[in-house]
């Protein structure tokens, strides 16, 4: 019945095991515990905070007392300032939510206390590649 409405689902018992495999993959990661997923999960929301705050991240940087603290002279502060300022950074910000989102988002469903019927995770994942 699923498989009529989603096609392009591949069959698997689970969904998220074929999910951190290929992260692992991608990350050539040794072990993806609970703690690494907690992780990933952590920056994704730290990204999200930021991109968020980007007016008030570019006020702060471009200000006089900015410039004037002594951060803004260490390499470290020049090198965030820079990033904070550039369109490119934003951007890139913007992409990673557009693709991390829908994925930290069925993650959550699968990872909930309740385990989620088949058919939601599906309908997220496929809303995820919709939206995308």
């Amino acid at each position: 019945m699923l498989k009529g409405v989603f096609p392009h689902i591949l069959r698997t018992p689970c969904a998220h095991g074929i999910v951190v495999e290929y992260d692992e993959e991608i990350h050539k990661a040794k072990k993806f515990g609970k703690t690494r997923q907690d992780k990933i999960r952590n920056d994704f929301l730290t990204l999200y905070s930021f991109y968020k705050q980007k007016k008030n991240l570019r006020t702060l940087f471009m200000s006089t007392k900015w410039n004037e603290s002594t951060y803004s002279k260490e390499t470290l502060g020049k090198e965030v300032a820079r990033h904070i300022i550039s369109p490119f950074f934003w951007n890139d910000v913007v992409q990673a939510l557009r693709v991390g989102g829908p994925l930290i988002h069925v993650l959550r469903m699968v990872d909930g206390e309740k385990k989620p019927p088949m058919g939601y995770i599906y309908e997220a994942m496929d809303e995820g590649q919709r939206k995308y």
